[in-house]
Parts: structure tokens; C-alpha cells; sequence
């Protein structure tokens, strides 16, 4: 269930407010707009002309919402819950450089109204007196921009995890991140756009690194570089796949389920974007609700993500891809 949506927003105070619904696009043929959708406003939240979502409009101590008018019901059955996935592209443009607003925040909540809840550094989700009341029934990650002491806040530029409250259970520094370092897939290099499965691919690398304890890329003593995916991919070929997990476990570790997450890293990144799983197949892959549809092998004794990270392209004969396995 993704959900592609671009806002430009001139925050004093905003909130982009959601309650999800399945499988919703908003699209034009210049790019994904809010034109024409069918979202709940409140406050000084409106679509501009040229169909961005401006939460708000720049006055100090003002407040936004956009809501989708469906609810997404997270139990499918008294046992299962969906999952989701949400992305969006925003701005957070000052006015003035020396002060700004306080941010935004994604939220999952039961209700959609918060006219009770108060702008500046409530961020539109509470007031001064119910922060962390479990009545509140909603999940926000805030994109905040002010350093807050009232709510511990780390500093004036971090993701924060809050449940019914502003006091986040988790929360990290935002910054700039160099992804030359084995994360970025070979599509992006090549045409410089990214799509969810640009996002897979770096997943796959991850739980790749996680399960190895190895870096997407490293120096040998050799100084020659040695990409993890294909290093994996090399243990594989060889009947040995299991080879590539961390050897610090010293064999302490589910065999099947380490063969798993090894042949789902390699599958998730794939060179060829149209051969990754989405992110809800990988869950179901993890569930064990489904088994994987298809293994990696290589066509013949090398395959090289190096070469193809060099060559900002694919070599086509370099993969081929069979339906069973070992």
C-alpha cells in the first residue's frame, strides 16, 4: 500500500495528518499531485493552484491538517495485520532565516479531528495539558525542526517516534548521508531517479550487511574492493551459502531462516528493478505466508555488481533466473 504524495509546505506550524487508505495515488502526467483528491482539510491547509498540499501559508502560530476521508483498518482478521508503506516528498521553506516553525509529522491516528490540539511546538496534535494522555490514540513520526525542552527534545533537527504524546520513545538526528557506499542501486547511477524499488534494493543490501557483518563494500588486503552482494552471491554458486553468515554466530543460528534472508537480500537487490519483490511480498516472504518465487545463480563463473556500479548500466547476460533450487 503506498501512498506517493509531494506537499510544499511554509511551515510556522504544520501537520500533515493521515488516516491511510489501500493503494492511494495521486497523479498527473507532470508528476504526483493532490489535484482532484478528495482529502479533508482543516485550518489554513489548502491545494495550490499547481496541485501541491500547502499545510500552511506563513503567519506565525497557524496550523494545518490533510486527511484521507477512508480509514485503513490494520486488522485483515482477528489475526493478521496489514502492513503499509508511505512516501512523500516535502519542503519546509522560512520565511525568515533566523526563525522557522517546528515541523511536521506523518500521524496514524483514530480520529480526524484535533481542533482541540494547539500549533507551534504542540505540531498540531495536542495542547498544553494532554501531552501523553492514552486517550489521544494516535502513532507520529515528526519531522521537527525546534529544539523543544518541554518535550526532550535532542535538538532542532531530528525524526522522532511519538505515541499519544510529543515526549518521543525514539528519536535520531536528522542529516546528509553519502550513499556511494553500496546502498544506492545501479538504476540510479544510470538515470537518477529512484522509485520504492530503489528503496528495496537498499533493503536488500542492509539485511545482506546484517546477516554477513560485512560492509557493502570493502578494501582487501589485496586493495581491491569486495561487494557483498556479489561475495554472497560467489558463496551460492559454490553450494555454500551459508558460508556468508557472520562467523562470530559460530553456527549458533537457524539454518533455514539464515538461508532465507540471504537468498531474500540477494533477490531484493537485484540489478534489474522489474525483478525485486515489493515490500509487502518481502513480508510475506518473512511470514512465511509465501516462499520466495525465484533464486539468483549466476549465467556464468562471475557475476559483478561492481562492473555494473562502474558502468552505470546493466550487462544483460550477466544474470539469468531459475525456479528451482538446491
Amino acid at each position: 500500500m503506498a501512498l506517493s504524495v509531494v506537499l510544499n509546505v511554509n511551515l510556522h506550524q504544520s501537520l500533515l495528518q493521515r488516516q491511510l487508505c489501500k493503494s492511494t495515488h495521486y497523479t498527473r502526467s507532470s508528476g504526483t499531485r493532490f489535484t482532484g483528491a478528495n482529502l479533508i482539510l482543516d485550518g489554513v491547509a489548502s491545494i495550490t493552484p499547481n496541485g501541491l498540499l500547502e499545510l500552511t501559508n506563513g503567519p506565525a502560530r497557524l496550523k494545518g491538517h490533510a486527511f484521507h476521508p477512508t480509514p485503513f483498518h490494520f486488522h485483515k482478521n482477528n489475526r493478521t495485520l496489514q502492513s503499509f508503506s508511505v512516501t512523500f516528498i516535502f519542503a519546509i521553506y522560512c520565511i525568515h532565516t533566523d526563525i522557522c516553525g517546528h515541523g511536521i509529522a506523518l500521524v496514524i491516528s483514530a480520529r480526524n479531528n484535533f481542533s482541540d490540539a494547539m500549533p507551534s511546538q504542540y505540531m498540531g496534535l495536542i495542547n498544553s495539558y494532554n501531552n501523553g494522555n492514552a486517550s489521544n490514540h494516535f502513532f507520529a513520526v515528526e519531522l521537527d525542526t525546534n529544539d523543544n525542552d518541554e518535550f526532550k527534545d535532542i535538538d532542532n533537527n531530528h525524526v522522532g517516534i511519538d505515541i499519544n504524546g510529543l515526549d518521543s520513545v525514539n528519536s535520531r538526528s536528522a542529516g546528509y548521508y553519502d550513499d556511494n557506499n553500496g546502498y544506492l542501486a545501479p538504476e540510479v547511477a544510470r538515470t537518477s531517479k529512484a522509485t520504492p524499488l530503489t528503496d528495496v534494493f537498499s533493503f536488500g543490501i542492509f539485511v545482506l550487511e546484517v546477516i554477513c557483518a560485512r560492509k557493502p563494500i570493502e578494501q582487501t588486503l589485496q586493495d581491491r574492493q569486495l561487494i557483498l552482494v556479489d561475495w554472497v552471491l560467489d558463496c551460492w554458486r559454490k553450494g555454500l551459502i551459508t558460508d556468508a553468515v557472520d562467523i562470530r554466530l559460530q553456527g549458533a543460528y537457524n539454518v533455514n531462516e539464515a538461508r532465507l534472508m540471504l537468498k531474500l537480500g540477494l533477490l531484493c537487490s537485484h540489478p534489474f528493478i522489474n525483478r525485486r519483490p515489493t515490500m509487502r511480498e518481502v513480508m510475506h516472504y518473512l511470514n512465511g505466508n509465501m516462499s520466495l518465487p525465484y533464486q539468483l545463480t549466476p549465467a556464468d563463473n562471475s557475476f559483478s555488481m561492481l562492473s555494473l556500479m562502474q558502468n552505470k548500466g546493466f550487462d544483460l547476460t550477466s544474470m539469468i533466473l531459475i525456479a528451482n533450487d538446491k
